[in-house]
């Protein structure tokens, strides 16, 4: 498959433009897909189990640093997974600053850590060459908005660790990075608070 084969499930066209429209509709489908996640849940167990206890649960076998270390991990590297799936696990129990502090905070140097992982395979050049094939477009997009690029993957489904990984090895201005990594805190308390709107709709019907 050629790039430009690649470049119809994403979000970025052949000239590093980005597809605003599919990039709208993408998030808000990703929303919905969580919520009826948290739906599935509460269905499933709603017969023993209330969906706050699951949270609990979660959170007894997790506890704040086991989600905190989940949340790294997956802002770290470029995995399939993403920390959103555990808002529907832990909005109904946990509060808007401790979402901030661990979430956030996770997220945030999980973004920094990638970029750093991206800068140091860049010296090294059997590696980056395969880097440089497996992120095309998302070079296209940080050679058009440098640390915006990274504002935007984010707030948005744009894969935030890839985009970080390609910002290291591009040796974006660090300074800009960072910046560009806190708006990980804002994000979390948006969809803090989107999910524990959501609880309430379930409750209510």
């Amino acid at each position: 498959m050629n790039d430009k084969d690649n470049t119809k499930h994403t979000f970025l066209k052949d000239d590093g433009k980005i597809a605003w429209k599919k990039l709208i509709i993408r998030t808000f489908f990703m929303i919905l897909f969580i919520f009826i996640l948290f739906l599935l849940y509460d269905q499933i167990f709603r017969t023993n189990v209330k969906a706050n206890e699951i949270a609990k649960k979660l959170y007894n076998d997790l506890g704040f640093y086991g989600v905190a270390l989940f949340v790294f991990l997956c802002d770290t590297f470029i995995v399939p997974l993403t920390p959103d799936i555990m808002f529907p696990l832990v909005s109904s129990s946990w509060g808007p600053l401790q979402i901030t502090f661990f979430m956030g905070t996770a997220s945030f140097f999980g973004g920094l850590c990638a970029y750093w992982l991206g800068h140091l395979i860049s010296k090294i050049r059997i590696i980056n060459t395969f880097a440089n094939k497996v992120m095309g477009t998302h070079k296209v997009l940080i050679h058009k908005k440098g640390a915006w690029a990274v504002v935007l993957a984010a707030l948005t489904p744009i894969p935030y660790s890839t985009v970080c990984w390609t910002a290291g090895i591009l040796k974006v201005d660090f300074r800009k990075v960072i910046f560009a990594c806190l708006v990980r805190f804002p994000r979390m308390i948006i969809y803090y608070y989107l999910f524990r709107a959501g609880i309430q709709i379930i409750n209510f019907l």
